[in-house]
């Protein structure tokens, strides 16, 4: 079975054109939409 894309809900951020987000992306293989977590590391 093949994963589909995902939407990650985060916070409103303050971003301009052209900048990056590093997420730092977590699960649990098998263990459902509900083990999904995200942090932003950065934006550059």
């Amino acid at each position: 079975m093949l994963n589909p894309p995902l939407l990650i809900p985060i916070e409103k951020l303050r971003v301009k054109k052209d900048d990056n987000i590093t997420i730092n992306l977590k699960y649990t293989m098998g263990g459902g939409l509900n083990t999904i977590r995200n942090e932003i590391k950065e934006i550059s």
